[in-house]
């Protein structure tokens, strides 16, 4: 079962006090009085800590004295083992007072301070030159065993025996350390860590190169409190280093395998104990922008009641994991399960439980029809509207533009659907993309600039008449110069033939051209029943104003003179307005 962080916590302080114990008892048994206090003593508890299977007890079982005890006695012993190839007690001499240890007789005479296999170095270059792909043993020979800190006793625990020696496994482990050794100390001179203290500020350099050296086996371990300044500094570096530079592999590929003795396999169980033996946290500690806190680990239960974490771990599901701009969101395929699949299930299902909810708390910015798919009830004339200009601005166009893109094909169905308003130019514009254009843009634009006209369209003489006063007005013909073009033969069918619906326009008049424009002709033909009205008037006017000259004596005295004068101006006025109705009366007749 999972532990909690204080669980694990416990289970390591209490293991590391059983340990203690059971290692004093063991050293007390062979004579020995070692210090619990000393910096070599407390790196052994810590080795066998590290052990594999006790990581496994100490990660998923809770302490009892009685469960650990057999697997922490195996794992005192195999940490000797591996510490200490040779078999011999002498090292570990190191943690005790200067005194001989006592030597007790095996099996053929041996003592168990004689190592088992002293190997012949001799032997093992030879061995090494025959399978060594000979770039990477001429940089041993050559470079770096002469500058190897004990020389070939730093691989001992390769050549403890002629049998292991001799393995394959072996022998590749081998050629695997000398090739890292070769990648990353070219000159083949390995840094003295002895003279780092874990005390002082290290450089990222010597943190990395003091891993080299543990990762390698040329050192058994790091220095002691080694995490204990900087810590998180320090293992954030390693992790890394690690991930980056020697496994060539990523955060998220480390955390889906959920293998749990990864970091000890490469030497880190001490980063994976401070922080709790957590995947989670180790790889989140080093790339936090990458590995939030909920991702394949437990949170506190309080953690998503702050909307400030919420919004986050929207932001990253869709940014940094999916990988989308937030403005490209409506294209993006996000549901229910994408939050499931990214541990935000809770947090969606408890807070949001709709993507679109959940989205619109987190990019308020953004538009309801960018955030996903829009109930059809939100599409208002007011927002259907604003949903056009907004795609065509998307599309960087500008509305005048908008009849040459659907003529070649840029402003298609397909546009809205790509935007995430197929909905609106379904259901609202009916698949009409003037119906659309018309409500972005009211009277703007007409209906064949987009297209085909439905057939039924033309049943209407009004709208058969709207069209072929607009393509006069293209033509530069506008008001009554119409007539005159078409009197003129300046406007036929053959200019209309330039427009989509041109052809149409001819089929509905059957050729005649001033059927289509019979309002205009009426318009004119009323002027002129007006005009002849206003002859007959002024013939009646012009007799009134045949008076003799005795009459307007009578009638106006002294002012005949001036009467007369007016008299005779207004009646050449009439004449001309005469001559000029008759001009234009020759197209009627009388």
């Amino acid at each position: 079962m999972a532990l909690s962080p204080e669980q694990l916590s416990g289970n390591y302080q209490a293991c590391y006090q059983f340990t203690s114990e059971l290692l004093l008892h063991k050293m007390n048994g062979r004579g020995y009085n070692p210090d619990p206090l000393h910096p070599e003593f407390i790196d052994l508890v810590q080795s066998v800590l590290g052990h594999e299977p006790v990581v496994r007890l100490i990660q998923h079982t809770v302490f009892s004295r009685r469960t650990y005890r057999p697997q922490l006695l195996r794992s005192i012993d195999q940490v000797k083992k591996e510490l200490f190839p040779d078999l011999g007690k002498h090292r570990f001499t190191h943690l005790l007072p200067e005194q001989p240890a006592p030597e007790e007789p095996v099996e053929n005479g041996r003592t168990e301070n004689q190592p088992f296999f002293q190997p012949d170095e001799n032997a093992i270059l030879h061995y090494l030159r025959q399978h060594l792909p000979e770039p990477s043993y001429d940089y041993f020979r050559g470079k770096l065993l002469p500058n190897l800190p004990g020389g070939l006793t730093a691989l001992r625990k390769n050549f403890s025996n002629p049998h292991h020696f001799q393995r394959r496994s072996n022998l590749h482990s081998v050629a695997q350390k000398i090739e890292m050794i070769r990648r990353f100390f070219p000159n083949g001179i390995l840094p003295d860590w002895q003279k780092l203290s874990a005390k002082s500020r290290l450089d990222e350099i010597d943190i990395t190169n003091l891993y080299l050296l543990v990762y390698l086996e040329i050192e058994p371990k790091f220095p002691s409190h080694f995490l204990r300044r900087n810590g998180r500094r320090r293992a954030a570096i390693l992790t890394r280093f690690l991930l980056e530079k020697i496994l060539n592999t990523t955060p998220e590929k480390i955390l889906r395998e959920k293998d749990e003795l990864f970091f000890v396999r490469h030497k880190l169980q001490n980063v994976y104990r401070y922080f709790h033996y957590s995947t989670n946290r180790v790889l989140g500690n080093a790339y936090p922008d990458l590995i939030p806190p909920w991702l394949n680990s437990r949170i506190k239960s309080n953690f998503w009641d702050d909307q400030k974490n919420r919004i986050a771990a929207i932001h990253w599901l869709v940014e940094n994991r999916l990988g989308y701009r937030p403005e490209a969101i409506y294209r993006m395929p996000l549901n229910k399960k994408s939050f499931a699949e990214n541990g935000l299930s809770y947090m969606f299902n408890r807070y949001y439980n709709s993507v679109p909810r959940a989205l619109r708390a987190a990019y308020p910015d953004l538009k309801p029809w960018e955030l996903g798919n829009t109930p059809y009830s939100y599409w208002t004339t007011e927002h259907a509207a604003e949903a056009v200009r907004w795609l065509v601005n998307k599309k960087g166009w500008r509305p005048e533009e908008l009849p040459q893109k659907v003529r070649t094909k840029e402003f298609t169905r397909k546009t809205f659907s790509e935007h995430g308003l197929a909905t609106l130019f379904e259901k609202k514009f009916h698949k009409n993309i003037f119906q659309a254009v018309n409500a972005a843009w009211p009277n703007r634009f007409k209906p064949w600039q987009f297209g085909k006209v439905p057939t039924d369209y033309w049943c209407d003489e009004r709208n058969i008449f709207e069209a072929s006063q607009w393509i006069a007005e293209r033509e530069g013909y506008t008001g009554t110069k119409i007539v005159s073009a078409i009197r003129n033969r300046e406007l036929t069918f053959e200019i209309f033939s330039k427009y989509s619906i041109g052809s149409v326009l001819r089929k509905i008049s059957r050729g005649q051209i001033e059927k289509i424009f019979t309002p205009l002709f009426w318009a004119e033909y009323l002027n002129f029943l007006q005009e002849r009205m206003l002859l007959r008037k002024i013939k009646q006017q012009k007799t009134t104003l045949r008076k003799t000259n005795f009459l307007y004596l009578l009638l106006y005295g002294f002012f005949f003179r001036t009467v007369q004068q007016f008299s005779t101006e207004l009646d050449a006025r009439y004449e001309r307005i005469a001559r000029r109705i008759k001009r234009r009366s020759v197209l009627y007749g009388d």
